[in-house]
């Protein structure tokens, strides 16, 4: 051990040349590894990582690159990376620590590059020591691995590297975490559709997902390297959907859009991290174009700020088109009979599976904010699906399992819900909707038998022609979602809305003009018979 603390503490040569790296790596050869030979070792990498850590030019490092310490380093990490000793676990630290030295120095030739067989060390570490200092190092390796060769990138994922860097990022430290997440978002700059699709599978963006969500349940906090662990997610979302229609589509799935709008309100800084929540929202909203439709184009100006051009298709239209493949729940009600009407036929069976889901037209509202009304739950949703111009409705007394359970309700409490629902549609939501919602109280059966003062509560939007806001905040029902819009794709909507017009009522006088050239054929020709 005196050998080991001589060398620590011994004073570093004013140069270094080929004689000096020569010696370093006589201390290394020994082929024993009894504890006295492990501690030489030990201490001639810990007196090399001094020399590289004071060469600032990286001079030092090249001489060792020439003389091929990536050779002395393989030997050294076969042998001690897969053992859990304490002498082994000190001895690969020490390695890897020089790797990521290494890794730091400008390339003297494609020649003398990090072996590919490095990752199988470093996947070593990050799985066998998840809790020991050498996974931040051999993070931080993969951190300044360049990704552009596809034979890099194909050993990596050959080696099963994702699934690995999953595991260790759900029981790591935060710090690890943030570099984990950054090698996701560098791998993906260059990765190709197929690759995309694999980390999809693997389910790296549903654990970005689960982390912002962890935002907006407080459960982390804003500010410090917490703020750091968001930019690091949303680059990799940036990186992730970007020109990856799949990536998208699975990000609407997971309920990304309102996670990610709900984080771009809420988050304080404006300056360190909100940018990169923009640049998401700016892929999700303005990037979705349809490339077959020639008489749109949309140009972002040197602010990064969306700028129209021509005509063309409201952002939120072509993600709800994403969604083709899905198949709409049928109307349970018909919307055009009166309430009355409803009342007297239809009525829901106790305990019964209800035949919809949560979808683009349906909701339902969990018991805990069916009575009394959950003014700002309600108020969102019917916000969404006004915006949505379609037929909708809202249901409470329904369970998490879909079953028939109801809500007691006597006269006074109707009214009162009724009055909840005046206080939504009348007070809160801009403009005013003074029409176009029921609201019809279902009575619910034991058989045949009717159960008294037990109902399901229905709540019916029909389409109205118009936009809405909920206490000045715009809203939109992508399926099952309610999402928070910004205001520009509002202004899409509107646009695209008041083009909608334009087509009907151009539709109108062209099917008039057509009418009326027939009767003027007509006219000219009675004129020349007389």
């Amino acid at each position: 051990m005196s050998s080991h603390l001589e060398l620590r503490d011994a004073v570093l040569p004013p140069t270094i040349n080929h004689d000096i790296v020569k010696h370093i790596f006589h201390l290394l050869d020994c082929p024993e590894f009894d504890d006295q030979v492990m501690i030489r070792k030990i201490a001639a990498l810990d007196f090399t990582d001094r020399i590289f850590a004071a060469d600032q030019n990286g001079e030092a490092r090249k001489i060792f690159l020439e003389n091929e310490i990536y050779k002395k380093l393989d030997g050294l990490l076969n042998k001690s990376i897969n053992k859990k000793d304490p002498l082994s676990l000190m001895l690969s630290t020490a390695s890897l620590s020089l790797v990521y030295r290494l890794l730091l120095t400008p390339l003297i030739s494609e020649k003398i590059t990090m072996p590919l067989h490095f990752f199988e060390y470093f996947l070593a570490a990050i799985y066998e020591n998840r809790f020991d200092p050498s996974v931040k190092l051999a993070v931080s390796c993969l951190c300044l691995q360049k990704w552009k060769e596809f034979q890099t990138r194909n050993y990596f994922i050959g080696s099963s590297g994702f699934k690995t860097l999953l595991a260790a990022a759900k029981c790591s430290t935060r710090d690890v975490m943030i570099d984990i997440i950054k090698v996701f978002g560098n791998f993906l700059i260059d990765a190709s559709f197929n690759t995309k699709k694999y980390l999809l599978n693997v389910g790296i963006m549903k654990y970005i997902v689960e982390i912002c969500n962890l935002y907006l349940e407080n459960k982390i906090q804003f500010g410090g390297n917490v703020d750091n662990l968001l930019r690091q997610c949303m680059i990799c979302l940036n990186n992730f959907m970007l020109k990856f229609y799949q990536g998208k589509l699975e990000f609407y799935k997971l309920g990304g859009m309102k996670i990610i709008s709900e984080i771009y309100f809420t988050h304080p800084d404006k300056d360190f991290c909100k940018f990169y929540v923009e640049r998401v929202l700016k892929i999700l909203l303005y990037r979705n174009a349809n490339k077959n439709l020639p008489n749109f184009k949309l140009h972002l100006n040197r602010n990064g700020e969306p700028m129209l051009r021509k005509r063309y298709p409201p952002p939120l239209k072509l993600v709800v088109e994403h969604f083709t493949g899905c198949q709409e729940q049928t109307e349970v009600i018909t919307l055009d009979k009166s309430v009355e009407q409803i009342k007297e036929e239809r009525s829901y069976q106790f305990k019964n599976v209800v035949p919809f889901v949560n979808d683009s037209t349906h909701e339902i509202m969990p018991l805990n904010k069916s009575h009394p009304l959950n003014i700002e739950e309600v108020g969102k949703t019917a916000c969404g699906m006004l915006n949505c111009q379609k037929n909708c409705t809202i249901y409470f007394g329904i369970n998490y399992n879909n079953e028939v359970e109801g809500l007691q309700l006597n006269r006074d409490t109707k009214d009162k819900f009724r009055l909840s629902c005046d206080t939504v549609f009348n007070k809160s939501m801009q403009p005013a909707v003074s029409s176009n919602i029921d609201v019809a109280f279902i009575p619910i059966k034991d058989g045949e038998d009717v159960i008294p003062n037990l109902f399901i509560a229905e709540l019916l939007i029909k389409p109205y022609n118009d936009f809405f806001s909920f206490k000045n905040k715009t809203y939109f029902r992508y399926y099952a979602e309610t999402v928070l819009i910004s205001p520009e794709a509002l202004q899409l909507l509107v646009i695209s809305d008041e083009s909608k017009q334009w087509i009907r009522k151009e539709e109108k006088w062209l099917k008039r003009l057509k009418e009326l050239k027939p009767a003027k054929t007509l006219e000219i020709s009675n004129q020349s018979a007389t």
